[in-house]
């Protein structure tokens, strides 16, 4: 018997709200994005872990250790996919949806995740490469994820709310 949406997962007791559904989550080889993705995969989603790199950031002192995001979906249970996408680009975020399409045939979720901080410095302290970085990274990039993913779902009539 196949798993139904919404029923709770026997081992974790996880409901599988998302049973079926293709996700992209931006930012996903570390931190937040990692535990979105995780969480999605658990709830019966397939998920595209789109980021610059596959392995976590700081994968000592990541919960789950030094596996690929996509890894370790996959050892949980899960199916998942590793595209190397930057979120500023318009292009990567096309591809991104381009490949959540062809390997699972839909895009019904789309997580705007990816961002980046520099610390805590005053404006002086931080470079103008580092304040354009922050920009295309937190600003732009939800605009080029939203596009794409918003692009495909009104084609398609796919997608959440």
């Amino acid at each position: 018997m196949g798993k139904v949406a919404g029923e709770r997962d026997p081992k974790s007791g996880i409901r599988r709200r998302h049973e079926g559904a293709v996700a992209v989550v931006t930012g996903a080889s570390s931190g937040i994005g990692r535990a979105i993705a995780r969480r999605l995969a658990g709830e019966g989603a397939r998920v595209v872990i789109a980021d610059l790199q596959e392995q976590p950031r700081d994968a000592d002192k990541e919960i789950g250790g030094p596996a690929s995001t996509a890894n370790l979906i996959r050892t949980e249970g899960g199916e998942a996919i590793f595209v190397e996408a930057d979120v500023g680009c318009s292009g990567d975020m096309e591809e991104t949806v381009a490949r959540a399409v062809s390997e699972f045939g839909a895009l019904n979720v789309f997580v705007n995740n990816a961002g980046i901080w520099h610390g805590h410095r005053t404006i002086l302290e931080e470079t103008e490469a580092e304040f354009d970085l922050t920009m295309t990274t937190n600003i732009k990039g939800v605009w080029t994820g939203s596009r794409a993913a918003i692009g495909h779902m009104a084609r398609t009539k796919s997608g959440g709310s």
